[in-house]
């Protein structure tokens, strides 16, 4: 069926269609899931070909996070201790030479300002490409062809735009996760 979605939504369809790979199921089921991770693999290879760092922006980051555990608080396995941050992100514990490290790593990141630069563009083509809508002819499946139980639930969402639900499909039972 001809569909027209954003990348982002045939994005999620790809990574839940991955991670089922290996799932029992009837032969149509197996058949159009393969065929729709090749379908779908081709039209987000443009996804794959941006998310490509440079080498620029590898030496940036090796090098900050060179300097971020340098200067870390060191847990007893010395390691780095995380904490977590107001909006949920992992943030390392540093409690002194925070001048010293920032200072450094100003100067990092004004040796560095093109791979910077670079990253911010490539995450916002990335957001633009994903949030671009495209025609795909995709397989579906009827909810009756879906295995029975061995799909957790948290994936019909990414599930539903291959999904036939016409009249005659019958209910499936689904794992809660």
């Amino acid at each position: 069926m001809l569909l027209k979605q954003t990348n982002q939504k045939y994005h999620d369809l790809l990574t839940v269609l991955v991670k089922l790979q290996g799932v029992a199921g009837n032969g149509k089921w197996l058949y159009n899931a393969g065929k729709n991770i090749q379908r779908l693999q081709e039209a987000l290879k443009p996804l794959k070909e941006m998310s490509q760092p440079t080498d620029l922006t590898i030496e940036y980051d090796k090098q900050r996070n060179a300097l971020l555990d340098k200067y870390a608080d060191k847990g007893g396995d010395g390691k780095p201790i995380y904490l977590q941050s107001a909006d949920g992100q992992p943030q390392i514990k540093v409690s002194k030479n925070v001048d010293k490290l920032e200072k450094k790593l100003k100067q990092l990141e004004e040796k560095y300002s093109h791979a910077i630069n670079d990253k911010a563009r490539i995450e916002a083509d990335i957001a633009i490409f994903m949030a671009t809508t495209q025609e795909l002819e995709l397989f579906q499946v009827r909810i009756s062809d879906i295995p029975e139980g061995k799909i957790p639930m948290g994936f019909f969402p990414a599930l539903e735009i291959m999904i036939d639900d016409s009249p005659d499909s019958k209910v499936v039972k689904i794992k809660a996760v």
